[in-house]
C-alpha cells in the first residue's frame, strides 16, 4: 500500500472506535442482511469493522496552531486571544477524485476569519 492509503486507514480505525451506537448497529446489521442474502455461511468481523470504519470516517480538526484549543471531539476550536493561526483536518482530499467535498463552518464569535484549502500540512 501506498503511504497515502495508510494514512487514510488509520484514520478510518480512529474514528471507527468512536461511531455511534446507531451507526455501529445500521452497518452492523446491513452485512449480517447481506451475509443472508449472499448466502453465505459466516462473514468475518474484519470486513464488517472496515466497512464501518469507511462509513463512520468523519471530517474532524486534526492540527491546531499554538494558542488554540481542541474541544467537543475536536470539532470546536476556540482561540482565546487574537492571533493569526491554523488549522487542518483530518481527511485527505485527493485532487483528482471526481469527489465533492462540503464542510459547514459555524463562526461563534467572530474577529476575523479566514477559510481555505491548503495543499501541504
Amino acid at each position: 500500500k501506498s503511504p497515502k492509503t495508510q494514512l487514510t486507514m488509520a484514520l478510518s480505525l480512529h474514528s471507527s472506535n468512536d461511531a455511534d451506537p446507531m451507526s455501529k448497529n445500521l452497518v452492523y446489521g446491513y452485512m449480517r442482511l447481506s451475509s443472508k442474502r449472499f448466502k453465505l455461511n459466516y462473514m468475518p468481523d474484519l470486513v464488517s469493522f472496515t466497512c464501518l470504519c469507511f462509513y463512520f470516517n468523519t471530517e474532524q480538526f486534526a492540527k491546531i496552531g499554538k494558542g488554540m484549543r481542541l474541544s467537543n471531539a475536536n470539532k470546536l476550536i476556540t482561540q482565546p486571544k487574537y492571533a493569526w493561526n491554523t488549522a487542518y483536518g483530518n481527511m485527505i482530499i485527493h485532487p483528482t477524485d471526481d469527489t465533492i467535498y462540503e464542510w459547514k463552518f459555524e463562526v461563534l464569535k467572530d474577529r476575523g476569519i479566514t477559510i481555505g484549502i491548503s495543499g501541504s500540512d
